[in-house]
Order: C-alpha cells, then sequence, then structure tokens
C-alpha cells in the first residue's frame, strides 16, 4: 500500500465526514495516528502490508472511530495504539483487517478487556 496516498485518501474522507458533523471530536491528526498505528500493527503482526482502504471505507471508519459501535463510549485517540496491540493479541476467527477491527463490539470488547469501558463498570458495580 502506497501510504503517502492512503493519507491523502483518509483526509479528503475526514473532509467529508467534517462537512456532515462539525461537531465531530478527532482532529485530522488524530485520525491519521489511528490509521497508520493500526497499519503498523497490522504488518508487524501479519508480515504483509494492509490491503489498500476506499475512500467509502474510510469514511466510514471515520465516522465510527470516536465511539463503540455499541453504548457509544467515547475513546480517546490515545488509547487506539493500546487497543490495538490488543486487538492483534487476540485469538480470533479473522482476518485482523481494519474494517474488522472497526465492527460490532470489537472495540468495545477490547477496552472491556483493558479495564477502560465505562460500561463494564457500570455492570460491574450494579
Amino acid at each position: 500500500m502506497d501510504m503517502m496516498q492512503q493519507v491523502a485518501f483518509i483526509k479528503l474522507a475526514y473532509k467529508r465526514v467534517k462537512e456532515h458533523d462539525s461537531g465531530y471530536p478527532y482532529t485530522i491528526e488524530n485520525v491519521i495516528g489511528v490509521f497508520k498505528s493500526f497499519f503498523a500493527a497490522y504488518e508487524s503482526n501479519s508480515g504483509s502490508e494492509h490491503p489498500w482502504v476506499s475512500l467509502r471505507q474510510l469514511e466510514q471508519i471515520i465516522k465510527v472511530m470516536p465511539w463503540t459501535e455499541i453504548y457509544g463510549e467515547y475513546i480517546t485517540p490515545e488509547l487506539y495504539p493500546e487497543i490495538i496491540e490488543e486487538y492483534f493479541q487476540t485469538e480470533l476467527n479473522a482476518d485482523y483487517r481494519i474494517y474488522h477491527f472497526f465492527s460490532g463490539n470489537i472495540r468495545l470488547m477490547r477496552l472491556i478487556t483493558l479495564g477502560y469501558s465505562e460500561y463494564y463498570e457500570r455492570t460491574v458495580v450494579e
């Protein structure tokens, strides 16, 4: 994957997301940082580069990046390297691509495992 070209697409996708959601909480630097962190971990763990991510897929990922899909918990950009590392250390029946990482409750499960989930804390206390 040509990382410079992929970053150019990430910037375009981010611009489109911001046009539709002016309150989107991540900066472009946050978003690029998450993608670069994921792609580096993918390559380190799989031994190959991550496949190209389309503009449409980038937009979808960027839209959901700040929150878990289930329960809508906010995820700070600074947590992503740790969440990503936990993802690659978890044995799953998956291809470990970025689309999987941002689907369903994958990130929420990593947050719970790492002890960062507000939802998990609420359910344990109650």
